[in-house]
């Protein structure tokens, strides 16, 4: 005979056979369910629902939330960061003078190319000659090379120019290389009046000429003396006004 008491009411229970280990009895006095010698019961796992294809159900287990965390990065827009400091005009500037120094300077290479070939051909008749040239000829072979010495200064001063206007170093030297690059110079000195080009010269120190320097300070100074004089005017009439 085997007996086992109810730890709800202390009753006692009998049986003729031994409960299976783990398995609950349950009082007849009370109808308290409970292990037998203070084992636990293992309930049986509830069964998987089988997985129906047609459901929408990620195969590969990916986390949902990390598929909504990069859609909600992609909806996140970032506004333009404001510039903690004030940009370089030089960058601009040298940007639009690329083409036209780019023609002053290829104008200049072919005029240098001509000036030293025109002093080549003036010199070569004098050297070479197995007579001696006459005076008429020494005057006309002196034309040639002095035209081809004047040739190559006036290219010499075209590259200088557009060196000059490339790096933004000199105003001046910038409008003497478009004047006398003309008809490359034409372009270059269209550019030099942009207001932008001019902004990147203003930049580097000593590019402007202290005159240029001076009227934009004067016309600054006579814009606000304008809008001062425009501020004066409307204070005194606004106390007429209110008179009237």
């Amino acid at each position: 005979m085997h007996e086992y008491t109810c730890p709800e009411c202390a009753a006692i229970l009998r049986s003729n056979t031994e409960a299976p280990a783990g398995r609950k009895i349950r009082c007849k006095k009370c109808s308290h369910a409970f292990v037998p010698g203070g084992t636990l019961a293992f309930e049986d796992e509830p069964a998987k629902k089988p997985v129906d294809p047609d459901d929408d159900v990620n195969p590969y287990g990916v986390n949902k939330d990390a598929e909504e965390d990069e859609g909600r990065r992609k909806a996140i827009k970032f506004d333009d960061v404001a510039d903690k400091f004030k940009r370089s005009s030089r960058g601009p500037a040298m940007a639009l003078m690329v083409l036209p120094t780019n023609l002053l300077i290829g104008q200049g290479a072919l005029m240098f190319i001509a000036g030293v070939g025109t002093i080549i051909y003036g010199i070569f008749p004098l050297v070479f000659a197995d007579v001696d040239p006459s005076d008429e000829e020494y005057r006309e072979q002196a034309g040639y090379i002095i035209f081809g010495f004047l040739v190559f200064v006036w290219a010499c001063i075209v590259c200088m120019g557009a060196s000059k206007m490339q790096n933004l170093e000199s105003y001046t030297w910038g409008w003497v290389g478009a004047v006398a690059g003309i008809p490359a110079g034409i372009f270059a000195g269209v550019m030099l009046r942009n207001p932008k080009v001019i902004a990147g010269f203003q930049e580097n120190i000593g590019a402007l000429d202290d005159e240029d320097v001076e009227k934009e300070e004067d016309d600054k100074d006579d814009d606000e003396d304008e809008e001062e004089d425009e501020e004066d005017e409307e204070e005194e009439d606004r106390p007429r006004k209110k008179r009237r």
